[in-house]
């Protein structure tokens, strides 16, 4: 079993799992918590356990009852009045003992999204269930309409439908040249650099001839690309299309955000110009180390190409039909990129790579054009690997059903990497005649103990009435305010120290030295995004 029952048995159910008694009979409810299963992320239903003041026991079935109970199940089982889809085999059903005592186990999987939605009748509305903490519930006609065009989504692909009536003044100029000259750097003597932007929309296809009944115009995935954002909100191609980038980096404020880029009229909010401005303002959250190739600096990491299929993965994969939005936020060492619609794969799968399921194919064709996406699995490999490589937590993949969307979290971590033991750093670092948290560097082989204990000692005999900032804080505040002679961003900052962790460093590092030992370059706006640090 994938879930053991004996160990739960005297507990409470959960998301998933459901004990039913069945003394009387095959329960009533089951079919009910049979499509809520399914229409998830699939559970186990126990038929033989009744809940008596609060606790679960068993109610002591015969095997003439197992047996009745199995061919109830079986007959309604290949009744399309009674449920649309089964998709168990009789490896899923089984007789399991607890105590002395028979229970039926069922192993309810969950349904692809082809099958999707799974309802009891004939009538997929109202008599659809999904499942949350609570319990089992009523799907809403939205929702079962969701998982109805989820599962023609191998026949008809919202992004490519042809839309009628929009002209070459519906693309935005700047994001069409834009687009043109990123495909241009990474395919200098392709053909299609060479044609007008017309002919070049076709190819890439953003504008479509369907020569089966002779239609032709652009498509949603072209306009949603490289439309303006007037064109992108008609009612005939998105009317919910809305983009929203939340950056939160002084909690316990007043301040709701301390960056925001939504759809406010001074710029064209299409995915491309989305993607690439999101972009740039999320890479600032990773370190980026001096490394050389040849004579040019390397500024990317695998770290950043995580991020970046993490923002084509949010953006293929969203699912425009509905009125919800998609959104990234950044706060603290935390990123979230959410976008609407449920997984049309599972998140093993997802890590995995076993299977590939794209929501918007010709988005996804558009980046990989210009380098971006994984068509032969999700990009997820990738993912992982850029967080693996800097020892981070496991960016983590999930359903939200609450919102009917999909979130990708990324963690960074905390810790302080090139400098977790700020002795052995120091030794490397600091010129030997450099008095540094109040003692004298000039012996190398110093242990890092015995260098704690004299910074201890040292900092003892500080005056009382400010307290002392610990030795490796003090180490690090005086490289800081050293490197900033000439004014330097908080992401050249976290090059020199190796934090990957921009709030940690800003917080207990940077901002106790403002005013005293270093200032910045736009004090009227601590938030501005062009904010520098300088020494004074």
């Amino acid at each position: 079993m994938p879930i053991d029952i004996r160990e739960k048995i005297n507990g409470a159910e959960h998301a998933s799992l459901e004990f039913k008694s069945a003394k009387a009979g095959f329960h009533k409810s089951f079919w009910e918590t049979f499509s809520a299963f399914a229409n998830t992320e699939g559970g186990v239903i126990v038929l033989g356990v009744a809940e008596r003041q609060g606790h679960f026991v068993a109610d002591g079935l015969t095997p003439q009852q197992i047996t009745d109970l199995k061919k109830t199940f079986w007959d309604s089982a290949h009744n399309r009045d009674k449920v649309s889809a089964t998709m168990l085999a009789e490896r899923d059903v089984t007789e399991e003992e607890i105590d002395g005592n028979r229970v039926l186990a069922f192993r309810v999987p969950a349904a692809p999204y082809q099958v999707r939605p799974v309802y009891i009748t004939t009538n997929p509305f109202g008599h659809t269930y999904m499942r949350n903490h609570e319990g089992d519930y009523h799907c809403t006609d939205e929702e079962i309409k969701e998982m109805i065009s989820d599962s023609l989504i191998d026949r008809k692909n919202f992004d490519s439908e042809i839309l009628p009536n929009y002209q070459m003044r519906d693309i935005d100029k700047e994001s069409l040249d834009g687009y043109r000259r990123q495909f241009a750097f990474r395919h200098p003597d392709h053909p299609w650099t060479k044609v007008d932007d017309e002919t070049f929309l076709i190819k890439i296809g953003a504008y479509k001839i369907d020569r089966a009944n002779g239609r032709e115009g652009f498509t949603r995935a072209g306009i949603l690309m490289l439309g303006t954002n007037d064109a992108i909100t008609d009612q005939a191609c998105d009317p919910w299309f809305f983009v929203d980038y939340q950056e939160l980096q002084n909690p316990g404020t007043s301040m709701r955000w301390t960056d925001r880029l939504w759809p406010d009229g001074t710029w064209e909010a299409n995915v491309y110009q989305f993607f690439h401005r999101v972009y740039n303002k999320v890479s600032k959250a990773l370190p980026v180390p001096f490394r050389l190739e040849g004579i040019t600096r390397i500024d990317e990491t695998s770290a950043h190409v995580a991020l970046r299929e993490g923002l084509v993965n949010m953006c293929v994969h969203a699912n425009y039909a509905l009125n919800a939005k998609i959104e990234v936020k950044w706060q603290g060492d935390t990123i979230l990129m959410r976008n609407p619609g449920r997984m049309l794969i599972t998140p093993e799968d997802f890590y995995e790579e076993t299977k590939s399921v794209c929501r918007n194919p010709l988005l996804q064709k558009m980046f990989m054009l210009i380098g971006y996406g994984e068509k032969a699995g999700s990009g997820a490999d990738y993912i992982m690997r850029g967080w693996k490589d800097n020892k981070w937590p496991k960016p983590q993949i999930k359903e939200n059903l609450k919102y009917r969307s999909v979130d990708l979290v990324f963690r960074l971590s905390n810790d302080c990497v090139a400098m977790e033991d700020e002795v052995q750093y120091q030794a490397k670092s600091i010129n030997r005649s450099s008095m540094v948290a109040g003692y004298d560097f000039e012996e190398d082989t110093t242990s890092a103990q015995e260098s704690k204990t004299k910074a201890a000692n040292a900092t003892a005999h500080k005056p009382t009435d400010a307290p002392a900032p610990k030795p490796k804080v003090k180490f690090v505040q005086d490289r800081i305010v050293e490197f900033c002679q000439e004014p330097r961003s908080l992401v050249e900052i976290s090059s020199l120290t190796g934090m990957t962790s921009l709030y940690r460093l800003k917080k207990v590092y940077v901002d106790p030295l403002i005013g005293t030992r270093i200032q910045l370059t736009h004090p009227e706006l601590p938030t501005h995004r062009d904010q520098k640090y300088v020494s004074i």
